[in-house]
């Protein structure tokens, strides 16, 4: 968490409808943003956005769990991964997920994913069965803006 920068707005969505509005707000306010997963790279820029912009912090889309056969986890994209590990272990079940606990999953897996694994079962997005996608909503208060 080396490379953080002080955001001037830090939005935590607790829902993929939470993500499409702070993305409507982005795109509204013409703002800079950045979206951080668990804030791992130590890149400057990759985790945070400065004063200039909104951090949308995924932290809240935490959640875990197994389908009824066991075969698939629902993994949210603002775990980190020794969270995730220690919740698939209580069920007997593994990830190929990163290589340190605190590893954010979204990042890991966007960024094709390397893992202690990688050599036996392939990269970590090869085994993404789906995800996500927030449909961008359009709010009736934005659709009239003056440009």
């Amino acid at each position: 968490m080396t490379c953080w920068l002080v955001p001037q707005c830090i939005l935590q969505p607790a829902s993929a409808k939470d993500v499409s509005k702070a993305m409507l707000l982005t795109s509204f306010t013409g703002s800079r943003f950045a979206i951080r997963s668990g804030g791992h790279n130590p890149n400057v820029g990759f985790s945070s956005v400065g004063s200039e912009g909104l951090l949308i912090d995924l932290s809240r889309l935490d959640g875990v769990s197994l389908s009824p056969d066991g075969s698939h986890a629902a993994i949210g994209p603002g775990n980190r991964w020794g969270r995730v590990y220690q919740i698939l272990a209580s069920d007997g079940r593994m990830a190929v997920g990163g290589r340190a606990n605190d590893i954010g999953v979204g990042g890991f897996l966007l960024g094709g994913g390397l893992s202690y694994w990688s050599s036996i079962h392939g990269m970590a997005f090869n085994k993404v069965v789906n995800y996500e996608v927030c449909e961008l909503l359009q709010l009736d208060v934005f659709q009239n803006r003056q440009l």
